[in-house]
């Protein structure tokens, strides 16, 4: 309780200390909150077009891994099984051959198309629901559903075999699946009898270990006849938006470090000239029995108070000008950062000053010319 006491005292004594030197600490304010404006304003702007950027190249699969195999490939479902425990995977799933089909209700006079089992442990990955009370549920994207004459997702289709199949809904197939356009996807469990799969869709975690995990899943197609197996990754696409992200990021951080830096010198000087301005002050403190780390810590929590008020200030201020602009937001991580950064500055420039008040001899700073 004490102790609880204590730290109350020494915070009323901080916001005191702030409010009777306003020149002061505005000073240190309007520095802080321009340090941290002008990060938000040109870092944080650049962040967010990086994001935006990358956020593009990973829209165009930077992450996939596609296996093509021909008839007599001799691949199936059991390798689902056998690269499910990788954990550079983040999805997998393989498609059977495609099979004709078309609207029940418009006969052989309606256009054909083409209609893949999906084996799967997680069909969600596509946006479709793990279970449905039809029986032979497909999902449909767009273009297939506009294909077979369909005014909203739902309705009979019929393969050339006689075999029926009930649309249920749409999905938005992924960029790495626009070559099956127009698909309607069946999904299935991973079944305990080996199917013929015509073709294997593995995700990866992070897009530099698609090179890699490639390689990996090579191995363990299990092919009869490797000749009739082609592999498509996005290896250099994957390389590239390494190379993006590191050129954009390696431009911010020089910028970053000489705004902090700047800032820090002269919220040091502003702090020192406090220092100076209070020293009979803090001489007094010391005469009358405070310790040296009492006096550090009120000056750290005098400036730690001014420089949250600064941050929050500077970072709200540039949000507000880049949304009224129309220009892309930093990320949320990316604000707090800066805010917490900004403060940290703050409180390691006041250090110094906060030391040099600690030592003043209160004797010397007492006495009466």
């Amino acid at each position: 309780m004490k102790a609880w006491s204590w730290a109350r005292v020494l915070l009323r004594e901080a916001v005191w200390a702030a409010i009777s030197q306003p020149i002061v600490s505005l000073a240190a304010l309007v520095m802080i909150a321009g340090m941290c404006a002008t990060v938000m304003l040109t870092n944080g702007r650049t962040n967010a077009a990086q994001q935006d950027v990358l956020s593009t190249i990973d829209q165009v699969g930077t992450r996939s891994i596609i296996v093509e195999l021909q008839d007599g490939a001799g691949v199936d479902t059991s390798v689902l099984t056998r690269i499910e425990n990788l954990e550079s995977i983040a999805w997998s799933g393989a498609f059977s051959a495609a099979t004709d089909t078309h609207n029940q209700a418009l006969g052989n006079s309606g256009t054909n198309v083409a209609i893949r089992t999906l084996w799967t442990s997680d069909p969600e990955e596509l946006g479709i629901a793990e279970t449905s009370p039809v029986d032979n549920a497909v999902w449909a994207t767009p273009v297939a559903a506009k294909d077979l004459g369909l005014q909203v997702a739902a309705g009979a289709i019929l393969t050339n075999d006689g075999i029926s199949y009930s649309v249920v809904g749409t999905i938005d197939a992924p960029s790495y699946l626009d070559s099956y356009e127009p698909l309607l996807v069946y999904p299935q469990t991973i079944p305990e009898t080996a199917q013929t799969v015509n073709s294997l869709i593995v995700i990866a975690d992070q897009a530099d270990q698609v090179a890699s995990l490639a390689t990996t899943i090579t191995s363990l197609l299990g092919a009869e006849d490797s000749t009739k197996v082609s592999v498509t990754t996005s290896a250099r696409l994957a390389e590239l938006r390494g190379l993006v992200e590191g050129q954009l990021t390696g431009s911010n951080t020089s910028l970053i470090v000489l705004v902090f830096a700047l800032t820090a010198v002269l919220v040091a000087v502003i702090l020192y000239t406090l220092v100076v301005l209070r020293r009979k002050d803090f001489g007094r403190r010391r005469a009358l029995g405070s310790t040296r780390s009492t006096i550090v810590l009120l000056l750290l929590i005098q400036t730690g108070i001014t420089a949250i008020v600064g941050a929050f200030i500077g970072c709200a201020a540039a949000l507000c000008y880049l949304a009224i602009t129309g220009d892309p937001l930093p990320s949320v991580t990316f604000v707090v950062a800066t805010g917490i950064l900004a403060i940290l500055i703050a409180l390691t420039a006041a250090l110094i000053p906060a030391i040099v008040a600690s030592r003043r001899d209160p004797i010397r700073e007492l006495r009466v010319p």
